[in-house]
């Protein structure tokens, strides 16, 4: 069965188009309806449909926009667009970014049944032609996928223990080549809170990918839904060394463009030690994910690199007196005292943790851990919702 996706901005139309449709003699079914080419975009991103029936004037992204964003992404979506208007512009740029059809409103049942008909018939035969090349390209894709997830999640989970290059490449089934090696992370912030927004993910690997494949000798980088944010390292040529920083500052600017069509996203890019080091890969990649987390105390829109930043007391941890009374406060459940103790803790000037972020995140991070942890020992269920931690039937501001 082929999935549909139908995008207008009127609601009427949708709905006429859901009655005209003969889902079951072709063989389809509506998984989604969009009232913006935004939504749209989003929703062929996560619903993956085989055919896009959209209008061409909608707002935030109309549809000539999000034709051309699905042919610029080479989505495999094929797509029939309808209009209100004879306009000749209209149908020319349709036309021009590959649209299977276009229809003109009114919407007659039997133009927009063989519409569908036509299309479903190309794709049968195209499906059977190109079913195993396209399978084999996705295991190899996949397959690529999986590696560079891998040797991250390993440099971030202190499960990377290659010594040499020729281990790395073996282990990992990489290309690395003898030059110097940086981690990067880039962190992006959207104004509302939770979830993960797939176009703009996209748009941001999309872009990644597209400038570094030119201007590194390799890199490997993962997306980590738990904070919004792309970790990894480059490797770089003797030749490309000199010039990372300058490439870095360009990644950057690039990477505000792409998303320059959200309102108030910000992007951070955190940037480890070079090393030609190939076993000291996960330190830099750590630093990076690091620097690109000083945001909390300094702020975003900004580049972080670990060779400018205080590194002193990076380790730091929870002083034994703090961690004490923490304990008795939890298990005398007096939840309204917390707050003040933790705030205890950061008894020195603030200038002084502006100038030291890392000693300050890592005493955020000992606080939040050993505060799990004694919740956990005293049997105090915690609930995070949108800015609040809830403690029992208690409910405190974050």
């Amino acid at each position: 069965m082929y999935r549909v996706i139908i995008a207008d901005d009127e609601r009427h139309i949708v709905q006429l188009i859901r009655q005209l449709l003969d889902c079951e003699h072709l063989n389809v079914e509506v998984v989604g309806e969009a009232a913006d080419g935004i939504s749209a975009f989003n929703m062929i991103l996560e619903k993956q449909p085989d055919i896009l029936i959209t209008d061409i004037r909608m707002p935030c992204m109309d549809g000539i926009e999000l034709i051309e964003q699905i042919r610029r992404d080479n989505l495999p979506v094929n797509i029939i667009a309808i209009s209100g208007h004879r306009r000749f512009d209209y149908a020319y740029n349709a036309l021009r970014y590959g649209v299977s059809d276009f229809i003109v409103k009114p919407i007659n049942r039997k133009e927009l049944n063989d519409s569908v008909a036509k299309l479903i018939s190309r794709l049968n035969d195209e499906c059977e032609r190109s079913s195993q090349i396209e399978h084999l390209q996705r295991r190899v894709a996949d397959s690529d996928a999986d590696r560079r997830d891998r040797i991250v999640e390993d440099c971030l989970g202190n499960a990377f223990n290659c010594k040499t290059l020729e281990e790395i490449n073996r282990t990992y089934a990489i290309d690395l080549v003898p030059g110097q090696y940086v981690g990067i992370s880039v962190r992006i912030d959207l104004p509302q809170a939770g979830g993960v927004d797939l176009m703009l993910n996209r748009k941001c690997r999309l872009a990644l990918d597209e400038y570094l494949r030119p201007r590194v000798a390799g890199y490997a980088l993962s997306f980590s839904e738990y904070d919004s944010a792309f970790h990894g390292f480059v490797n770089l040529s003797e030749n490309q060394a000199p010039q990372f920083r300058r490439q870095i500052k360009g990644l950057f600017e690039i990477l505000t463009v792409e998303t320059d069509i959200y309102a108030r996203v910000a992007i951070t890019v955190g940037v480890g030690t070079m090393t030609s080091s190939p076993e000291r890969i996960a330190d830099s990649v750590c630093e990076a994910a690091m620097c690109a987390r000083v945001k909390c105390v300094l702020g975003a829109q900004r580049i972080y690199f670990c060779s400018e930043l205080d590194c002193e007391n990076m380790h730091a941890k929870l002083p034994g007196p703090s961690l004490e009374e923490l304990r008795k406060l939890i298990d005398e459940r007096r939840m309204d005292a917390v707050q003040p103790c933790v705030e205890g803790i950061f008894f020195k000037p603030r200038t002084y943790y502006l100038e030291h972020p890392f000693e300050s995140l890592a005493l955020v991070d000992a606080i939040l851990g050993s505060f799990i942890a004694l919740c956990k020992i005293y049997d105090i269920d915690i609930q995070q919702s949108e800015g609040d931690i809830a403690y029992g039937n208690v409910n405190h501001s974050n």
